[in-house]
C-alpha cells in the first residue's frame, strides 16, 4: 500500500524535473536569442499583417530615437517618410499575400526613416514573412551615403568631382549614340579668377567658387550633369541638348553671372566653350566632345572673355592661357 502510494508521486516528481530541467534549457536559449536580438547591429521590427509593431531591439530604438515601448504603440507607416506612407502600406499588404523575403533597396530607390526628432535616415530593408506578421531586418547606411557622396563629390561645392562628372560624360555620351539623342558639353571656366584670390585671398576664391556652383545649380535643369573639372573650371553634361539649345543656355548662364551682387571690387564672369554630339559623325566619344569644349573655351578666352563660343563655329581653335 505505502509502494502502490508513492509510486504516482515519484512519477509527478519526476516529470516535474524533466520539465524544471527543459524549461530552464528553454529559457536559457530564449535568454540567448534576447542577448543576441538586442546586439544585432540591425534594427529588427516584428509587425502584425496589420503593420501594428509587436517587438522590436534595442538598435530600432537607437535608429528611430524612440523607446521600446513607444514603438509597440506605433505602426510601421509611422516611420516612414510621409510622400511614401500610403504606397509603403500598400506594398506592405501585397508582400504579406504574396509570402516570402526580398531587399527593400535597388540602385533607383532610397527608403528613408524618419525619427523621433523628424530628421530622414536612409535605410536598408530586408523583409520576410511569417505566419503572424513580417519581420524587417533594417541598417541604417546613412555612413554609407557619406562615403558614396564624399567618394563622387567635390569637398567644397558639393557638385560631382573629376572622376564621377567623366564617368557620367562616358556615360551620356554611349546612351546619345545608342538611341540617336543630342546631348551638349559646357565647359566653364571663371574669368579673373586668379586676380581674385590674389587681391582677396583665398576664402574669397573659395565663396567665389560657390557662388558659380550654386548659380550653375540654379540655371541648369534637373537632369543635366554638374562636376567641378579642377580648379575653377566646371563641366555641365546636357541630355537631350542640341546645338541652338546649347547656345541659348551658355548665353543665359553667363549673363546671369555676371549681373551678380559680388561682394569683392574684382568682378567674375565666365567663359564658356560648348560641344555638341554629332551621332552622323560616327567619331564622337566623350574625349572628343571635351577636346572640342575646351578648344571653343580657350577661343572664348582668346576673344575677350566673358562670352561663349560653340565648336562648329570654330576651326579646331589653338589653345591660349
Amino acid at each position: 500500500m505505502a509502494v502502490g502510494s508513492s509510486y504516482p508521486a515519484f512519477i509527478i516528481i519526476a516529470f516535474a524535473l524533466a520539465i524544471s530541467i527543459i524549461a530552464r534549457r528553454l529559457l536559457k536559449r530564449a535568454d540567448e536569442v534576447n542577448v543576441l536580438f538586442d546586439a544585432s547591429p540591425d534594427a529588427f521590427i516584428y509587425s502584425d499583417p496589420k503593420g501594428r509593431i509587436i517587438r522590436t531591439n534595442k538598435t530600432a530604438s537607437s535608429i528611430f530615437g524612440y523607446n521600446q515601448a513607444e514603438l509597440k504603440n506605433m505602426t510601421v507607416e509611422d516611420l516612414i517618410e510621409d510622400g511614401l506612407k500610403s504606397k509603403h502600406q500598400q506594398l506592405r499588404k501585397n508582400f504579406i499575400k504574396t509570402r516570402g523575403s526580398r531587399l527593400m533597396l535597388s540602385d533607383n530607390t532610397e527608403i528613408r526613416g524618419v525619427t523621433k526628432a523628424g530628421g530622414l535616415v536612409p535605410l536598408s530593408i530586408a523583409i520576410t514573412t511569417t505566419k503572424e506578421g513580417v519581420i524587417a531586418i533594417v541598417r541604417d547606411i546613412s555612413q554609407y551615403k557619406r562615403l558614396q557622396t564624399e567618394s563622387t563629390h567635390d569637398g567644397l561645392t558639393k557638385l560631382l568631382n573629376h572622376k564621377a562628372i567623366k564617368e557620367r560624360l562616358d556615360e551620356e555620351v554611349k546612351r546619345a549614340k545608342r538611341y540617336n539623342r543630342q546631348l551638349s558639353v559646357l565647359l566653364i571656366d571663371l574669368d579673373h579668377f586668379k586676380a581674385l584670390n590674389d587681391s582677396e585671398g583665398h576664402a574669397a576664391g573659395d565663396q567665389g567658387l560657390l557662388m558659380a556652383a550654386e548659380h550653375l545649380n540654379a540655371e541648369l535643369r534637373k537632369h543635366d550633369h554638374i562636376g567641378r573639372w579642377g580648379g575653377d573650371e566646371f563641366l555641365v553634361v546636357c541630355p537631350e541638348l542640341g546645338i541652338e539649345d546649347s547656345l541659348e543656355l551658355a548665353d543665359r548662364i553667363r549673363r546671369r553671372f555676371a549681373s551678380l551682387p559680388f561682394p569683392w571690387s574684382q568682378q567674375l564672369t565666365m567663359s564658356i566653350g560648348i560641344s555638341s554630339l554629332v551621332v552622323s559623325s560616327g567619331y564622337s566619344s566623350s574625349q572628343n566632345m571635351f577636346e572640342e569644349a575646351d578648344g571653343a573655351l580657350y577661343l572664348a578666352k582668346e576673344l575677350g572673355r566673358n562670352r561663349h563660343e560653340h565648336y562648329i563655329n570654330t576651326k579646331r581653335p589653338r589653345r591660349v592661357k
